[in-house]
């Protein structure tokens, strides 16, 4: 067993499909297919079954998606502790590594076209990106830490956490939320809807043991339990959700909203009354690469102001 082989399992996982975890990864879907079967082959075990617009995980897959998860997270955590070493080590001729943090919502949203950005105007500087949760990105203890949380403070829920930081933060952008639905949902008629509403239907969140149940029923304060249809990344397969079913309705940024569903007479992208997102930038600005993280804040703010 390689951990390619894991790093391929856990792709397929967060795209959706072979092809997308293909692309991703830089790599031939022939490649990641036989390296999945091999997979199968050591464990014993049928990982994935095929699905309209896609792959979903077997029951014995999601049995062994957290093991091989934290296997994953361990060896991020040595590349990471590595990486910590290895910037001490550097000369000052060089111009190190930024180790950033955040979701892989923010990932598909703008984070990767901002990092493609910044590696192409200062290609001395190392990117090391580490996908992880909310709660989690707010613990971290940035005065040890050579890296940026990049993160999404909807409703300043996170206000007081960022004010006891006493880390610098710089806000990236800010954009609204909406729900996307079927042109047959009962919400499909409405000019704007309240949060409260959009959550007594089925959620189709992002894939991700991130949180977005817990997140929702923190903002509005809600104690009726909601009602998660599934979790999944592959836009297709959301597509398909919401044309099939009418209850269905998924929350996004608006930016990413439009970019995946607007132009298709099919779908609805409604804005949420009184939800808005503030995307930050957290860092020690007394880090020893404090500069070259002001240098991907700045590349970031002056894309997505564009």
């Amino acid at each position: 067993m390689r951990l390619e082989q894991l790093e391929f399992f856990l792709a397929i996982v967060r795209f959706g499909s072979f092809s997308m975890g293909a692309e991703n990864l830089h790599v031939s879907q022939p490649a990641l297919s036989k390296a999945i079967k091999l997979l199968e082959g050591e464990l014993g075990v049928r990982l994935f079954s095929r699905v309209a617009g896609g792959a979903a995980l077997t029951p014995e897959g999601r049995e062994l998606l957290p093991l091989i998860q934290d296997v994953m997270g361990s060896v991020a955590t040595l590349h990471k502790k590595a990486g910590l070493l290895s910037a001490r080590q550097c000369g000052p001729q060089q111009e190190g590594r930024i180790i950033v943090y955040s979701g892989p919502t923010i990932m598909d949203t703008f984070l990767y076209a901002g990092l493609k950005k910044f590696t192409t105007l200062y290609p001395k500087t190392d990117i090391c990106l580490e996908l992880t949760g909310k709660e989690e990105l707010l613990s971290m203890n940035l005065s040890t830490c050579e890296g940026v949380i990049i993160y999404v403070n909807t409703n300043n829920e996170m206000d007081g956490m960022i004010a006891a930081s006493g880390m610098n933060c710089d806000i990236l952008f800010s954009d609204k939320r909406s729900v996307v639905v079927g042109k047959r949902s009962p919400l499909a008629t409405n000019k704007i809807v309240n949060i409260e509403d959009v959550l007594d239907y089925q959620q189709i969140f992002p894939y991700n043991k991130f949180g977005q149940t817990e997140h929702y029923m923190k903002t509005v304060g809600r104690t009726k339990p909601i009602d998660v249809l599934m979790y999944t990344n592959n836009v297709s397969t959301i597509k398909d959700e919401l044309s099939r079913n009418k209850n269905a309705v998924h929350i996004a940024n608006n930016i990413l909203a439009k970019k995946n569903f607007s132009g298709d007479n099919e779908y609805i992208v409604i804005p949420i009354k009184n939800v808005k997102s503030k995307f930050f930038a957290r860092y020690n600005k007394n880090c020893r690469n404090a500069e070259q993280i002001s240098r991907l804040v700045s590349v970031i703010k002056d894309m997505m102001r564009q």
